[in-house]
């Protein structure tokens, strides 16, 4: 099993946008908010990292986009992905953030400025 390229994951990337905006929030992330860990994945931290300069490139993509594209690149390759939500608060503002959760690892930021976000429980969603 080998490591997705720029191409899969800006692709992968530009599907999750589009289905946040059709699908909606609940319809996609629900079934990875609630995902058993799963297993540690050997290219885990560069999938993190080539979608972290993708995201860079183009415009308006987030920490929600490159996390959902993360669990559906994992996905696509058998394996399971947790959907993590938090946030910080710091001189009076709070930033909010997603990342992800693989086995023992954590893919993506979790501090901003030398504090930590604090990890949501994850959410029910009703319909």
């Amino acid at each position: 099993m080998s490591a997705p390229g720029y191409l899969e994951l800006a692709w992968r990337l530009l599907r999750v946008r589009w289905r946040l905006r059709t699908r909606g929030f609940a319809a996609l992330a629900e079934p990875s908010l609630s995902a058993p860990l799963g297993i540690d994945w050997r290219y885990g931290p560069l999938v993190d990292a080539r979608l972290r300069r993708l995201t860079r490139r183009i415009p308006a993509s987030t920490c929600l986009h490159r996390a959902l594209a993360l669990i559906d690149a994992a996905a696509a390759r058998g394996l399971q992905a947790r959907l993590v939500l938090g946030a910080q608060r710091s001189g009076g503002q709070s930033r909010a953030h997603a990342w992800v959760q693989m086995g023992t690892q954590v893919l993506g930021e979790t501090q901003r400025e030398g504090l930590a976000y604090r990890a949501f429980p994850p959410p029910t969603i009703e319909r």
